[in-house]
This record gives structure tokens, sequence and C-alpha cells, in this order.
């Protein structure tokens, strides 16, 4: 009984906490700003869910969740990446009761399938959020984030994972301050050289932007910080690197004054040392995003007080050489617009995407500009509630098809992931909509495009008292016209039970492609039969069974399916009391 009043006191703890944040990054006195950087906050099981998707032509391959062992559940998935195999690679926080978060990094296969899961718990058994992901060449994947101590507040942690999950090393950064260093970005080059940046308290400089780079074997090579005009608050809140090792650092930092604030930007070379900064100037402007191209020019966008016209999105281009090429301003007409992520393809073309606002609504924006600067395009998405729609990513194909994700209220669903598809002339191809079981509030945060065009998307669903990761893999179809036919063949398979999390009861369905004899029961964890629903002759189609778990505890379990020829089918299922 003690054991878990400490574990609900735990998670009440954590959501007041993980509340207090979400309100200190949408506070009144800043605008708001990606979530990537407001840095939330929240052992393994995958789950299988259903499905809602309004599209053209794109399908959905697998939904899968992740959630921890422990109830209530608080997991929230912030990054995802892929790999040239097809290998994905989700990370974010996860509760523990003996750990507070810690970050949770998960592998699934192309096909869904979980390979392993990674958390990390910092030296102090405290709050550990991973905040950013990058994966190599040789399949090695890098998180950071922040891990919090006592004695130094919070400090930069980044982790090196093998192809197989095992953890490589662990660099902990602590700025001159000693006391907070906040990672919010990292990359990586092709020797396996990593690169982190963020901010962090200097000693008697407030914030700067600390970038720290490590070789393959997490051995710390350098450290560069900027400190702007002053002494105010110099925040970095996104990286690139080329081809030759520069690195690129932008985000925003402080006039001198109160609450003013420029957009940066600083390179420095391979061995750390700065080359030049690059500083626009309008009294409240913020960087928030930035894309190198392979000849090294430079592309920042954010977003830019207009004097009249409110916020608007900024965009610039600078040359290998720090030198300004182009400068652009997206203003949509009626209200603020808030320029949060950037993309540019092979020819130069830059995309931006963000949110457009006017009274009572936010839709998506998504802007095209030429090489030289030229708008090509705009591109709104305004959901079916017609109320807030906000994107978090952006990413392309190798064809230029262009690709926006974030959270969209939808028509009596919450909030749900919304996904875009953007031809490169701008014509929306498809859309499509996440709605998680329980009609929870669905919240993506970032996408990926892998190499064949199937499309990820991670994010997290919430509803009283749980979070969980969600992630969605799309294919894309091409259209054909052609019916599905009733008649078309049976097959043997298990669907995802519903709703799920549950409490009490919930629907299990399957399918024949035969009469068979089958057993359906419930496990635990541990292999040990937990229900035993249903043994006996059923014909060829589908078939619904109810679980009514009522006295079995909260936790997670086993639906499996067998036929008297040994085919095995089985999915995972969350029970919330």
């Amino acid at each position: 009984m003690l054991k878990s009043l400490i574990v609900f006191a735990g998670a009440f703890m954590l959501l007041a906490v993980y509340s207090t944040l979400l309100a200190q990054a949408s506070r009144t006195d800043d605008p708001p700003v990606p979530d990537r950087l407001a840095g939330w906050l929240s052992p393994s099981h995958t789950m299988h869910t259903p499905h809602n998707i309004s599209s053209d032509s794109a399908q959905v391959d697998w939904v899968r969740h992740y959630v921890s062992g422990y109830s209530p559940a608080f997991d929230n998935a912030y990054k995802v990446a892929v790999d040239a195999s097809g290998n994905i690679y989700v990370t974010g926080l996860s509760y523990g009761p003996d750990t507070l978060s810690d970050y949770a990094t998960v592998k699934y296969s192309a096909a869904g399938d979980e390979l392993w899961v990674a958390r990390y718990n910092g030296p102090a058994d405290d709050w550990d959020n991973a905040t950013a992901i990058a994966v190599d060449a040789f399949g090695s994947i890098y998180v950071t984030g922040k891990t919090f101590n006592p004695s130094t507040y919070f400090d930069y942690a980044t982790i090196k994972y093998n192809p197989s999950g095992t953890q490589e090393w662990a660099a902990i950064y602590n700025g001159p301050g000693n006391s907070d260093d906040i990672a919010t970005a990292i990359a990586v080059d092709g020797s396996g050289n990593v690169y982190v940046t963020g901010l962090s308290l200097g000693s008697g400089t407030f914030y700067d932007y600390a970038t720290v780079k490590y070789d393959a074997a997490g051995i710390q090579q350098w450290v560069a910080r900027y400190n702007g005009q002053g002494n105010t608050s110099d925040r970095a809140y996104a990286m690139g690197v080329d081809t030759s090792g520069n690195v690129y650092v932008t985000g925003a930092s402080g006039e001198g004054s109160p609450n003013l604030s420029d957009y940066v930007t600083v390179k420095y070379d391979s061995l750390g040392v700065q080359q030049w900064v690059a500083r626009y100037s309008n009294s409240y402007d913020y960087a928030t995003d930035l894309a190198v191209d392979v000849s090294g020019n430079v592309y920042v966008t954010g977003y830019s007080y207009g004097f009249g016209s409110y916020y608007d999105y900024a965009t610039i281009k600078y040359n290998t050489s720090g030198v300004e090429q182009w400068f652009a301003r997206y203003h949509g007409g009626i209200s603020d617009d808030f320029g949060y992520a950037i993309a540019v393809d092979a020819s130069g073309n830059v995309y931006v995407t963000g949110e457009a606002s006017g009274p009572g609504i936010i839709d998506y924006a998504t802007v095209k500009y030429s090489p030289s600067g030229i708008q090509q395009w705009v591109a709104l998405y305004d959901g079916p509630a017609g109320a807030v729609d906000r994107p978090a990513a952006i990413a392309m194909d190798a064809v230029g098809n262009v690709f926006v994700t974030g959270e969209s209220d939808g028509a009596g669903t919450q909030s749900d992931f919304a996904t875009v598809k953007y031809d490169p002339s701008g014509n929306e191809e498809w859309v499509a909509r996440h709605n998680d079981p329980e009609n929870s509030f669905d919240r993506a945060t970032d996408l990926a495009v892998d190499a064949s065009g199937n499309v990820y998307v991670t994010g997290a669903s919430f509803n009283t008292g749980w979070s969980l990761y969600t992630t969605v893999k799309y294919i894309q179809v091409p259209l054909t016209g052609l019916d599905e036919s009733k008649d078309a063949p049976r097959e043997f398979s298990l669907e995802q039970n519903y709703p799920n999390p549950f409490n009490a009861s919930t629907t299990i369905s399957f399918e024949l492609e035969q009469q068979s004899h089958v057993t359906l029961a419930v496990y635990n964890l541990l292999g040990q039969r937990v229900a035993p629903l249903f043994e006996g002759g059923r014909e060829a189609g589908p078939h619904k069974v109810i679980w009514d778990a009522d006295g079995v505890p909260s936790g997670i379990y086993v639906a499996r399916l067998t036929t008297e020829l040994g085919e095995r089918r089985e999915t995972q299922m969350v029970l919330v009391k």
C-alpha cells in the first residue's frame, strides 16, 4: 500500500511540474516557441493501436505506442529519426517512480517491431529529459537533453548507443556558472563526431550559447561559448554541420535591454574557432531553426516583430562567409505569424512552416522561397474544427515533396496528429489525421521521411492520468481507382483491442481465413495466463470477444490467439485503473 502511494505521489508531482513547464513555455512575456524548445517533462512496452486517416494516397502501415510499466504512465515522445536501413528511433522522456523522469529511446524495425528500448537515468536519479536525436551512417544513435543534479542544476547529458541499443558512452557538460545548462540540438558528422548546442548560464554572463564537440569515443574536443550584447540572455535553439566540419548555431540573443532579442547566427570551424557572427536586429526577433545546404550556405528562420503587422516569419540566407544573401518576411495579413521549422532542397529552394493566426483561429502556413529568396507559394492548412492547427516539424523527400506535421483540433476529437503532404508546386496531395483511442489529446512533435518516401510521425497521446509515445508510419500508395472487394480473401489476424488503454473492459477482434479451432487468452508479461477468453471452433470471418478485467490489476497484458495448427498472433494491451 505504501509503495502504491509513493508511486502515485511521484506521478502527481510529475504532472504538477510538467504542467508548470508547459505554462512557462507559453508565458505571456514571450511569444510562443516551438515545442522542441519547451523541454517536455514526463521498463518498456509497445502497443499496436487503431487509427483514423483522412487522405487520398497515404496509408497507415502501423501505429505503435511506448508506455512505461508504471501506473499512471507519463511518457512523452519528442523526436524521431530514421536510418539508411529504414529503422526508426524515437526519443523523449518517461516517468519512473524511483528515478522521476528518464530519457527513453525506442528502436523499431521498418515493419514496426520494437527492437529495443534504452533508458537513461542521470547520476542523481532525478529529472532527465531528452530533447534531440541523431543517427550516423553506421547506425549509431545519439541523444541529448538535460539531466538534473541538485549541486549543478540542469546539465547537458549526451548519450551514444550502438545499433543494438547498448550505451557506448554518456557525456555531461556543466558550464562555468555551475547552474542550468540545457541542450536543445544535436548533429553528427561523417566521422562520428558529435556536436551539441543549447543554453548555459555563464559566470556573470547570464545565459550563453554553449556548443560542445565530442569525438566518436565521447571525449570532449572543445567548447565554444557565445555571449552577446550586455551579458543578457543568449539561447541557442538549432544547429547544423557542413561537409567540412564547420558548425553553425542560431537562436535568440539579447540586445542588452530587457525583453529585446535578435537573431544571432554563429559559425565555428572544425576546431571550434569562431569564424563569424551574423545578427539580425529588429528589437523582438527569435530564431527557431536552421538549415545548411551542400555549398555551406546557411538558412535561418523564426519570427520577428513587424510594427503594425504583429509578428511575421523572418527568413534569412547567408553565404559561407556570413554575408546576408537575402531576407524574406511572411505576414498572413491578420495577426501574428510564427516561423517554426525550415528545410532546403538540393536546388536551394527553401521551405518554412509555422503558424498564421487570426481571430479565434491558427492555421499551418508553409511557404516556399526560390534560391534567390522570391516567394513561390504559400499553403495553408485549416483542420476540420476550424480552430487551432499548429505545426511542429517539416521534412522533404528526394523528389521535392514537402511534409508538415503538428497538432490540429478535430471535429469532436480534441487535438489530433495532422500530417500534410504538398507537391513541389504547393498543391496539397493528402492529409493524414491520427486520433488515438479514447479520443485522447494527440500532439505530433516531429517527423522523418526515409529514402523510399515513407513518413514517420511521432508525438504523445494524453488523457486523464496518463500519456504515451505515439508513432505512426505512413506509406504512400498511388491512386488506382480500385475499390476493395467484399469478397477479398480472409486472413488470420488479431486486431488491437479497443479501447486501449482501457479501464475495466475492452473488445478484442480477430479474423480467421477458414473454419478453425482457436484459443484466445490473456497473459501477463511473465507469460502467466491471466484470463482464458475463448476456446473452440469458429467459422471463417471476423469475430469479437469482450474481456472484463474486473479484479485484474493495472499493467501491460498480452492477448494471444492460437490455432490448432500452431499459428499465433499477439497484441499488447494497457489496463489503467
